[in-house]
């Protein structure tokens, strides 16, 4: 029995040895790719709200194999504020490219380097985000929030993060904060120091402060109109529609070209300086005192500048080099920009350096349509285009074609019939300007019920406050449309060639009234569940695309009458 016993132990020593031999030995820990040595973050909140986050990086590589880029991330909830990025190493700057990871909720920016890091090499870049809508205003507060820190995929064994204020900012930290205040220079600040840097650390950081400097300004719609038809001149139109959603803000600083003069601003009313004005910067104030909280303003600026500031003459057979800017650098974001260059009569494009969105051609001018969305202070808006101006008969306008044409019918009237040719009426270029001013001033009025007709406005607004808008709105445009229809008169007087672009802004007028009526019938069906979600969002798409084609055309008629002023 005792032999048995001893025979099983030792069989089952023998079994667990042999077992222990064939399994394999437990997989090492997965090493780290590389490691991020020190990040340096500074957020910099501007007086308008940005925030712009520069962050300065060096890593090393610590694999086996050759690294073509690192990753830093945020939070994907604030995915949408982030209006512009880019980075750069040794003044080169460095391929970047957005990902969601979907499941983690983070979105990662990937830098890549100029050529692979090399195992146990390091690299030293920088990078600049900018984000809108991280500062906010509540009951005479300002927050802002944001991630604490980088997101990151490896550890970092040292990351310095500072938030700066505004000059005259004073922040108010929780008791149990782990940031401090500081000074950035002569700036508020407040500051964190992680040692290490976990990866995928996505704490949220919020911050109170008060602030007199600060002012949130939401441009939700800016335009540019560059013409270069006027003889030595170019005019430009600039147009702002802004929405206030902090404290009370006084006037509006613009800033405008060099060597802009003639300026005068306007809003839907008419104009609202006395006086035209020069400079690079201008200040706007509304016409009925100040723009308070949750209140919308739209203005216009016309100005003109030296052709020759601007266009350079590339060679002698009339080729012209124009270099300029679709939007001067303004301090706030603009959510959508729409610019509209119109080439003189004749002009042929040889070279451009953005390409537009679209192009209209007519017998009278060339208008290039750009659309861009996010514009911050630090994105490059400069252009070029060089077009080929063909000199005199290029330059002559389709009335002066007009006169031309009739002159020469004349002198052979006379050799043939020797009788005296009756010259041609000049255009009413007077008539022509006057209805250009109030057709615009119109236009801006519909735009401004319009806006002040969206629920959240209507909500936002105190009753009394939308009923008094509403009213000088609807008060002026009657106004306005009786003098247009002296206008008009006289414009039709003056040739078949106004009576059709007149009709053509009135076929216009009727298909985007056609189009409203028609929206709102759809609408009321589709509260009332007579037709489905599905089918009314393809009407209404179809709908807007009636309305955006009308407004196309009307533009068009309009903007041949601008070129004759």
């Amino acid at each position: 029995m005792k032999k048995c016993l001893l025979r099983a132990t030792l069989l089952t020593s023998i079994t667990l040895l042999l077992l222990a031999s064939l399994t394999p030995p437990a997989a090492p820990a997965a090493q780290p790719r590389y490691a991020i040595k020190k990040i340096t973050r500074i957020i910099y909140i501007s007086d308008w709200g940005l925030a712009a986050v520069n962050d300065t990086v060096l890593v090393r590589n610590e694999g086996t194999e050759a690294l073509a880029s690192v990753d830093l991330g945020f939070p994907s909830l604030y995915a949408e504020s982030l209006k512009y990025y880019v980075a750069k190493a040794e003044g080169a700057e460095l391929t970047v490219t957005t990902s969601l990871d979907k499941e983690k909720a983070i979105h990662w920016l990937s830098y890549y380097f100029p050529a692979p890091l090399e195992p146990g090499g390091e690299y030293n870049f920088s990078s600049l985000t900018v984000f809108s809508d991280l500062v906010s205003y509540k009951e005479g507060k300002y927050n802002f929030s944001f991630a604490e820190a980088p997101v990151l995929k490896e550890r970092a064994n040292l990351c310095n993060v500072t938030i700066v204020l505004t000059a005259d900012a004073s922040p108010s930290l929780p008791e149990n904060s782990t940031f401090k205040e500081v000074k950035f220079g002569k700036m508020p600040a407040v500051n964190k120091v992680f040692e290490p840097l976990e990866p995928y650390h996505t704490e949220i950081f919020s911050l109170e402060f008060s602030s007199v400097s600060l002012q949130l300004l939401k441009v939700h719609r800016a335009e540019r109109t560059i013409s270069l038809d006027s003889p030595g001149k170019i005019k430009v139109l600039d147009g702002f529609s802004i929405h206030n959603p902090g404290v009370l803000i006084a006037a509006v600083k613009v800033r405008l070209p060099k060597g802009a003069a003639r300026v005068m601003a306007y809003d839907p009313a008419g104009p609202l300086w006395e006086e035209e004005r020069a400079g690079e910067e201008v200040t706007v104030a509304p016409r009925f005192g100040d723009i308070r909280h949750g209140e919308n303003f739209t203005f216009y600026l016309k100005y003109e500048l030296k052709q020759e500031s601007y266009v350079e003459r590339a060679d002698w057979r009339g080729v012209y080099l124009l270099k300029f800017n679709f939007s001067s650098r303004q301090p706030w974001l603009l959510d959508k920009l729409v610019v509209r260059i119109v080439l003189p009569s004749g002009g042929e494009i040889e070279k451009i350096s953005v390409e537009p969105a679209n192009v209209t051609e007519t017998s009278y001018q060339k208008v290039l349509l750009y659309e861009f969305d996010g514009i911050t202070p630090i994105h490059d808006t400069s252009f070029t285009i060089k077009y080929r101006y063909g000199g005199f008969w290029a330059s002559l306008r389709p009335l002066e074609w007009v006169v031309i044409i009739e002159a020469i019918v004349c002198a052979f009237a006379v050799v043939a019939r020797r009788k005296l040719a009756i010259p041609a009426a000049p255009a009413p270029r007077d008539a022509v300007s006057k209805f250009v001013e109030l057709y615009d001033e119109k236009i801006a009025h519909e735009r401004e019920l319009e806006e002040i007709e969206t629920p959240a406005l209507r909500r936002a607004l105190p009753k009394k406050e939308y009923k008094r808008r509403k009213r000088l709105a609807e008060s002026r445009l009657s106004e306005i449309s009786k003098a247009l229809g002296e206008v008009k008169e006289e414009l039709r007087r003056a040739g078949r060639r106004y009576d059709e672009l007149i009709k053509e802004i009135e076929r216009a007028e009727a298909e985007i009234g056609a189009a409203r009526a028609s929206e709102a019938q759809v609408s009321l069906q589709y509260r009332s569940g007579k037709i489905t979600k599905e089918a009314y969002e393809s009407v209404v798409k179809e709908i807007r695309k009636r309305v955006d084609k009308a407004k196309a055309a009307m533009e068009r008629a309009l903007i041949t009458l601008r070129e004759e002023i």
